[in-house]
């Protein structure tokens, strides 16, 4: 394989990681009957607060579980842009972005996207996200994008340093 900055392949698709979602979902059930039953047995019967902590908990395992099951395609790149389906804002064109850092933190990719136009990613994102920014107070230029499954390769490298060197976007990879 030659080493040229120009991408063989065009299209990379990322999906949810089933193994990790469907473990994660699980832990976070047998997490909360453990706890249930620590409590139970070593104080007496379970305050009526503890019960709305294990149905939060038991929802956001049944979240896990569902997205181990989802297998569609959850970010795309390709020549046309980035496209997270999780995040609501849709198709980010390359025209509309201005820097693309992309990073590890432990076992997980993360792309942060900063966009030319903030108004782009304010009028698309969903209000909690708005609220988020607004309370944590991040940029509304930025999206980030996760990706599951994503082991970066060389292709996918080159493929953003030949979208990069037709436009004046900054890249940064890890």
């Amino acid at each position: 394989m030659e080493n040229s900055l120009f991408a063989d392949k065009s299209q990379f698709e990322f999906r949810n990681t089933t193994w990790l979602h469907l473990l994660s979902g699980l832990v976070l059930f047998a997490w909360v009957g453990v706890i249930a039953l620590f409590i139970r047995e070593t104080y007496g019967p379970v305050p009526l607060f503890l019960y709305y902590g294990v149905a939060v908990f038991s929802f956001i395992g049944l979240y896990y579980v569902v997205q181990a099951v989802d297998q569609r395609v959850q970010v795309r790149i390709d020549k046309d842009g980035i496209s997270d389906r999780r995040n609501g804002i849709g198709v980010i064109p390359w025209k509309e972005v201005a820097e693309l850092r992309l990073g590890r933190s432990r076992s997980q990719w993360l792309m942060s996207v900063r966009v030319v136009h903030p108004e782009f990613v304010e009028e698309r994102a969903a209000p909690i996200d708005k609220w988020v920014s607004r309370v944590f107070n991040r940029k509304p230029d930025q999206v980030k994008v996760p990706l599951e499954d994503a082991h970066v390769t060389e292709e996918l490298r080159r493929f953003i340093y030949s979208v990069a060197n037709k436009s004046d976007m900054s890249v940064r990879l890890a």
